[in-house]
């Protein structure tokens, strides 16, 4: 009995060594045959990456997006949600929420047509929605789209203009 166990736990043993070697041979053989370096970590922000390889910072200063919505010469998206794009946003945006835009694509894409910058914005310094919905657009193969980082609260206070339920009746 004593050697039937002591058999079986050789054999389990074989048998693990036998995966492990050919698990790293299967490992180097992709190696070899894949093309470019394997990275060795994830990007820690989206919009710093999209910054990097595009060449330009993807934040857009407060008074650059004040002077693009003066003119009417940007379009504005507001990632937040619906409720809180209702209560208010900046004038003429259009709510395309972060995690929904799959959903609202059909709608908003004919609006994107032509060279206008887009500029994203949600709300507060934490928020990442804008920069989500940024980094989204790109790999859609939009390049020329911005993030106004605390967007609709900076907005606020620097008298930009605005609609919505709660802000019309002030």
């Amino acid at each position: 009995m004593l050697s039937t166990v002591t058999a079986l736990k050789k054999a389990t043993i074989l048998e693990a060594l036998c995966i492990i070697v050919v698990a790293a041979v299967l490992a180097l053989v992709i190696h070899l045959v894949r093309f470019g370096d394997i990275p060795r970590s994830m990007p820690i922000d989206p919009l710093k990456q999209a910054s990097k390889e595009l060449g330009i910072s993807l934040e857009i200063p407060l008074e650059e997006a004040l002077d693009l919505h003066k003119g009417g010469r940007a379009v504005f998206l507001d990632a937040r949600s619906p409720v809180d794009y209702n209560k208010g946003h900046i004038s003429g945006a259009l709510n395309v929420p972060a995690q929904d835009l799959d959903a609202v694509w059909y709608q908003v894409e004919p609006k994107l047509l032509g060279d206008k910058p887009i500029v994203t914005y949600c709300d507060g310094m934490a928020c990442s929605l804008s920069k989500d919905l940024a980094v989204a657009l790109i790999m859609r193969g939009y390049d020329n789209v911005r993030v106004l980082k605390d967007g609709w609260t900076r907005w606020l206070k620097a008298n930009g203009p605005v609609e919505g339920t709660q802000v019309d009746s002030k």
